[in-house]
């Protein structure tokens, strides 16, 4: 009988323990929402999905430009056509807390992530996957207002990471910039780590189709980098990211992660693999048939075009190919300052037509190509 009472002793101090820690974390997260939202904040309730726009789905009302707007239940908000108003919010979490998750699908309306104090018209931070798990898709030529975006951004100590997702596609657009409030601070894409470029969860931003431009602009202050992607970021797609500011770092897209170009990635700004990384965890991957090629195009259309390589680049090859062929991978209008891949593979899923072809990658002043040489040629590429 002992054995019994105490073992039920056990499981009842188990709950509550359970309990006390479910209580306090609550309360830990409402003290949190509170120091973050002092204005107030509405969470979702529909864990079956349904519009933005109907009160019925959030607790305190739909959120508005003095609102944080949470999205914590597993549901998805879809901003949908067939209102008026723009929907708003004053900050936007996904997944705030671990186990959390959320998500948002702009289709129909634009989203506004703004505030009106001190200034009219700040745009405020957009969390996708805080600590917990999140999505943003943006299509149907929509637009989404903003002044950071944190794909991911905590690396739990405990657990399972954040993750994150960010989809542009379809004409829509990812407009990052301070608004009125651009005497300090910049504005920044964080994929995978948090405002002090600290290392987050596995995160993706995927530009498909569409338009992500980040303006750096603030007249004060240390800017960061316009877009930073940590060693667990993936930033993928065949569109165009613009980056403008007042700095060359404020241009500049630092990849210690994945950059994984689908078609045709532009980069409107420049372009570092390193970010003074001597682990060299940056990786670049592009696919190569004999008619077609990803590759990466660093414009200076915005005073950019500067590419800094390191890591490694990764090409994968499909299809028969013949001697003498070259694709281009990277090109930088701004030049690439004698810099190369630390690292680089080539797999092969398919064999070649003709005489003996090894391929390998030669560079030139401005660009990086996979060449396909004769067994004989190789290694006579070197730096010019």
């Amino acid at each position: 009988m002992k054995g019994k009472i105490m073992k039920n002793k056990s499981v009842t101090q188990s709950l509550l323990t359970g309990l006390f820690a479910a209580l306090v974390l609550a309360a830990s997260n409402s003290i949190v929402r509170a120091v973050d939202c002092p204005d107030g904040a509405t969470t979702w309730t529909n864990a079956m999905g349904g519009s933005w726009f109907d009160p019925n789905n959030w607790d305190n009302g739909v959120s508005g430009d003095n609102t944080c707007a949470f999205i914590d239940d597993g549901g998805v908000a879809t901003v949908d056509s067939g209102h008026a108003a723009t929907a708003q919010a004053q900050r936007l979490y996904l997944g705030y807390s671990q186990g959390d998750s959320g998500s948002v699908v702009v289709d129909g309306a634009d989203l506004d992530v703004e505030y009106y104090y001190p200034y009219p018209d700040c745009y405020g931070p957009i969390y996708v996957g805080n600590h917990g798990r999140g999505t943003l898709t943006i299509d149907n030529g929509r637009t989404v207002y903003a002044r950071y975006v944190y794909i991911a951004a905590a690396a739990n100590q405990t657990g399972r990471n954040s993750n994150g997702t960010v989809t542009v596609e379809g004409g829509a657009s990812l407009l990052v910039n301070p608004g009125e409030c651009s005497l300090a601070g910049g504005a920044q894409i964080c994929i995978g780590c948090d405002a002090n470029g600290n290392d987050g969860g596995t995160a993706v931003l995927n530009i498909k189709d569409a338009t992500v431009e980040v303006d750096n602009l603030a007249a004060e202050g240390v800017l960061p980098p316009g877009v930073t992607v940590g060693p667990s970021g993936t930033l993928k797609g065949n569109s165009v990211l613009t980056l403008t500011g007042t700095t060359s770092l404020s241009q500049t897209a630092s990849v210690l992660g994945t950059l994984a170009p689908s078609g045709t990635l532009t980069i409107k700004g420049n372009l570092d693999l390193t970010a003074n990384d001597t682990s060299n965890s940056a990786n670049t991957i592009c696919h190569v048939t004999p008619t077609a090629n990803d590759s990466v195009e660093v414009s200076d259309a915005t005073g950019g075009g500067q590419v800094t390589l390191g890591g490694r680049i990764t090409v994968i090859m499909s299809g028969s190919f013949t001697q003498g062929s070259r694709f281009t991978l990277v090109h930088a209008a701004g030049g690439r300052n004698h810099t190369r891949f630390r690292f680089y593979s080539i797999i092969s899923l398919s064999g070649s037509s003709g005489s003996c072809i090894t391929p390998t990658i030669t560079y030139d002043d401005y660009n990086v190509y996979l060449s396909l040489e004769s067994c004989a040629s190789v290694g006579g590429a070197e730096d010019p």
